[in-house]
């Protein structure tokens, strides 16, 4: 299963992007080989920031004793780690002109499951618009 997961903060994207790891306050099916979509919110405007593909994810317990009180502090219940990891730069703009939401709302929600077909139509989307900016 692909899902959608909206990274909030800098610091958090930072975090992500310097670890290969994802602090997560949700619980979902993650599986080894599922791709994360990353998306960022700036006012009326949703971003695509980059993507991961999940190695493994572990429950507070599996954690160190370190990694397992920053997580209760913060409320997190797992911890993603990824195999791969791109960061979009600059970001993509999310276009309702060439995706439409599984929710059917003008954006993803966080959690939300990714069809096959439109993750495939993102990452496309994406590497289209990379390729052209190079």
């Amino acid at each position: 299963m692909n899902f959608f997961m909206y990274l909030k903060s800098k610091p958090l994207q930072a975090q992500l992007f310097d670890t290969g790891r994802y602090y997560s306050k949700i619980s979902r099916l993650w599986k080894r080989d599922s791709t994360i979509i990353f998306l960022e919110k700036a006012r009326d405007t949703c971003f695509i920031i980059g993507y991961g593909v999940v190695e493994r994810a572990k429950f507070r317990g599996e954690l160190s004793k370190e990694e397992e009180k920053y997580c209760i502090y913060h409320r997190y219940v797992e911890c993603l780690e990824f195999r791969t990891l791109i960061k979009f730069n600059p970001p993509a703009i999310w276009s309702n002109h060439k995706f439409s939401a599984p929710s059917k709302k003008k954006t993803p929600v966080h959690g939300e499951k990714i069809p096959q077909r439109l993750l495939d139509d993102v990452l496309d989307y994406c590497e289209e618009r990379s390729s052209t900016q190079s």
